[in-house]
């Protein structure tokens, strides 16, 4: 069911990359990918003039269809707040290639960047497991460009609570005691 539902958010991949996609995941680690592909995907549907990608994978240099979205995570980091509640703190650079040789393209280039500040403040994560969702704000939304290519930085900080193991109780134990 988690399957169908990513495809139907980010189009068709193979079983490798879902399987790889989900390898890690953690009630602590809950893919805001996947919310940032949906609300691309709502913003940007394909029309019969322009088809959107987007790409997750970092090894992806050469080769892209544009105009596309490239996903990529900067930054991660992990820090008790309280035992056993934690922060993560998880940073993305969404990149946009525009469409290529076009008169438009810095237009086009603009008008992307204020939807993507605008839609990547609250996104919606799904738990595949339970296939629960809830919704994580953005904060530091800042775009730049560099080479004709649009980068949206992005942070969502989430809060999560780490199972604590359960030791084994004792089987037997002795006291002594004395009086005074």
């Amino acid at each position: 069911m988690a399957d169908d539902w990513l495809n139907a958010i980010i189009g068709d991949y193979s079983k490798e990359v879902l399987d790889e996609y989900y390898s890690d995941d953690t009630p602590e680690n809950p893919k805001p990918k996947l919310g940032i592909a949906g609300r691309i995907r709502e913003t940007f549907p394909d029309t019969d003039e322009k088809k959107y990608k987007i790409y997750f994978r970092d090894d992806v240099t050469q080769g892209l269809e544009e105009p596309c979205f490239f996903i990529m995570r900067l930054l991660s980091a992990t820090r008790e707040v309280v035992y056993p509640r934690f922060s993560l703190n998880t940073s993305f650079d969404v990149h946009y290639f525009p469409t290529p040789n076009t008169k438009t393209r810095f237009t086009e280039t603009a008008t992307v960047e204020m939807m993507l500040q605008d839609i990547l403040e609250f996104i919606i994560v799904i738990d595949p497991e339970t296939m629960q969702t809830f919704q994580i704000h953005g904060t530091g939304i800042r775009a730049e460009m560099h080479d004709d290519v649009l980068h949206c930085f992005v942070n969502y900080n989430t809060h999560f609570i780490k199972p604590v193991p359960k030791e084994p109780a004792m089987e037997e134990v002795e006291l002594t005691q004395k009086v005074k």
